[in-house]
């Protein structure tokens, strides 16, 4: 019998394998050996040893397996897919697959195809983190105001894993105002995620930034580096080796970079090359006073995803 459970949020989907373990562990008691693999981490042959091997002791086991779909090591993938119609059949062997990114990956489809049950978790929505917020915040005790709520979700969005922390220091003495004014270099990246998605806040939360004392040609070095990394994620959207190297080479992290790989997914690759020729225009323009900051982040917002000849 086959779970799988992925998606980019990690912090229910691991809140769902617990769930999932702990309701088997009391079903079956003592008769239920658990096993639990890191697929990056721990050696195929350890994995393979324990879904191939029966338990001395206990009659059915539960075999927890992390990142297979996404492992670097692809062998495993290729000596276990075989074995996914068997396991989804099995009345006595369990297996939870949890993965965070399973997209395009080898084995997705067959594995989805036999597993009994299946959930992705995507990023909770901004009106779904504030109801998440509203319920941990009342499990553990904590009163937010409105205005608090803002300043939390400004500061984590929908990463859970921060929010719940943060709830945590409030609830044992700490403040809101102590945790979550933003620094700097968090207000650029509020900034340029609201850039590249196009939202109507861009030019106010540039203005923070002026307000902030940031001169344009800092503000505008963070929107180069930004395209860039959105140029190079879709220039090598295919070559996994590549992609893989990039963050290390660059000393970014993962999550930055992952971030710029799923937004670049809204652009055709025609316009980011366009974009990125135009930044040193803009550039020079900028410092010789022909252009202000915000009529370029204006020019930036109006400028579409798609080329027109690929609009339908």
């Amino acid at each position: 019998m086959i779970y799988m459970l992925y998606g980019p949020d990690t912090y229910r989907s691991r809140k769902k394998m617990r769930q999932i373990i702990d309701e088997l562990q009391k079903k079956h008691g003592g008769n239920l050996a658990l096993e639990k693999f890191d697929a990056d981490e721990d050696d195929a042959s350890r994995v393979m040893s324990a879904t191939d091997t029966a338990s001395l002791f206990q009659e059915k086991k539960l075999v927890v397996i992390e990142r297979l779909l996404s492992s670097k090591k692809s062998g495993l993938i290729a000596l276990l897919l075989p074995k996914f119609e068997e396991w989804g059949k099995s009345k006595t062997d369990f297996f939870i697959l949890w993965d965070e990114d399973i997209a395009e990956k080898k084995g997705t489809s067959e594995l989805l195809k036999h597993a009994l049950k299946s959930q992705e978790f995507a990023p909770l929505s901004r009106e779904q983190a504030r109801s998440f917020i509203a319920a941990k915040a009342k499990t553990l005790g904590v009163r937010m105001s409105p205005k608090e709520e803002v300043l939390l979700l400004a500061r984590h969005k929908n990463n859970l894993w921060g929010i719940v922390r943060e709830l945590e220091k409030i609830s044992l003495g700490g403040t809101l105002a102590e945790a979550s004014v933003l620094n700097t270099d968090e207000e650029i990246y509020t900034f340029l995620d609201a850039l590249i998605l196009k939202q109507k806040t861009a030019p106010r939360l540039l203005f923070s930034l002026f307000e902030r004392g940031l001169e344009e040609i800092y503000v505008f070095a963070a929107i180069i580096n930004a395209y860039r990394l959105l140029l190079l994620a879709k220039v090598y959207a295919d070559d996994s080796e590549t992609i893989s190297r990039i963050p290390k080479e660059l000393a970014l992290h993962p999550f930055v970079f992952k971030k710029a790989r799923e937004q670049s997914k809204k652009f055709d690759l025609a316009v980011l090359r366009s974009i990125y020729k135009k930044l040193p225009a803009f550039d020079s323009a900028l410092k010789l006073r022909k252009m202000k900051l915000e009529e370029i982040v204006f020019e930036l917002l109006n400028t579409p995803y798609r080329a027109a000849s690929s609009k339908k």
